[in-house]
């Protein structure tokens, strides 16, 4: 499936005129002093700057357009609201889909860090011998949005070293990117709103609560208590893709500004294929000889804390989750 122009700039209008009514509302609210009204401003910047972030998701695939210049500046442009320097995550977002589910574990970039579970054994060796490690691990198993927090921590403060040379200058310069654009139109935003917390109203926290989005979408994606994480001898493409990826479906409103990101299944398919592409493909899948292997549910609070009371750690004999230890 090519890249469609007009569908493209249906979708990248679509996310930035919620992203600009957003910071309209932002502003009426801080304008009339709505106090009440803050944090509800804040998590829809984080709602609306999820629209931008996936539409650099697909700038990251070279997917929604045909120049690849044209998506690394949109890339870069798309990831600031949420600070999150674009080649730096591509080079880790592009493993996760080369390795999805696989049960190893590297000193690098290049393996599937997305909500991969510690094994018990790793998590009582991690309790001995690091246990605030394993504090913030057990935190981030019972609260995502945690865990999205540390992620995101781990794209700007991972050492240079961790990527491979040929990536190194493109994620250092992403990195500075957004180190830059933080140091520059954070101020700016505190001078023109009149307040040092304006930057944090209009930019910071909208980017934090875009944190709780995060953490939904990519942990119901591939993590349920009936989806394997699976270890070196038994993982395939195949199985990875297909069998370990969940389409936890959302209304037809938030999934349409957020991408499509629910129908994700197509997505690890063929990462090439578009945003608005993946409801045709998904159609397509499920008319095939594959369908008996789509995993489909629909989005509910239930549901959500099901899989994170159950998702703890990995049993490498049961292959199964397992509870923390008391």
């Amino acid at each position: 499936m090519r890249p469609h122009a007009g569908r493209a700039l249906l979708y990248m209008a679509s996310g930035i005129i919620f992203y600009s009514a957003s910071v309209a509302f932002a502003w009426f609210v801080w304008e009339k002093s709505i106090y009440w009204l803050y944090p509800i401003s804040w998590f829809v910047g984080g709602t609306a700057s999820t629209s931008l972030f996936v539409l650099a998701h697909d700038c990251g695939h070279y997917s929604i357009l045909k120049s690849r210049r044209i998506m690394d500046v949109l890339g870069h442009v798309l990831l600031l609201p949420v600070c999150y320097p674009f080649y730096a995550w591509k080079h880790s977002h592009d493993a996760h889909h080369k390795y999805t589910n696989l049960l190893k574990r590297e000193d690098s970039i290049y393996f599937d860090n997305a909500w991969i579970p510690e094994t018990i054994e790793e998590y009582e060796t991690e309790k001995s011998q690091r246990p605030f490690y394993a504090f913030l691990y057990r935190i981030a198993r019972r609260f995502p949005p945690l865990g999205a927090w540390m992620h995101h921590g781990h794209y700007l403060l991972s050492s240079p070293e961790l990527y491979r040379e040929d990536h190194r200058k493109k994620a250092v310069f992403s990195i500075w990117f957004v180190l830059i654009g933080m140091l520059t139109f954070g101020p700016a935003i505190s001078f023109l709103s009149g307040s040092w917390f304006g930057a944090f109203h209009f930019w910071f926290l909208p980017a934090l609560c875009f944190q709780f989005w995060m953490a939904i979408y990519t942990f119901l994606h591939h993590t349920a208590e009936d989806v394997p994480f699976l270890p070196e001898g038994e993982w395939t493409p195949y199985r990875a893709q297909v069998e370990c990826t969940v389409n936890v479906l959302w209304p037809r409103p938030i999934s349409f500004l957020h991408g499509n990101i629910d129908v994700h299944l197509p997505h690890h398919v063929a990462a090439n294929i578009p945003a608005y592409w993946l409801r045709d493909a998904y159609a397509a899948i499920k008319n095939s000889e594959f369908a008996s292997e789509v995993r489909e549910v629909r989005f509910s609070p239930s549901y959500y804390l099901r899989q994170i009371r159950q998702c703890r750690l990995w049993d490498t004999k049961a292959k199964a989750y397992a509870g923390f230890p008391s």
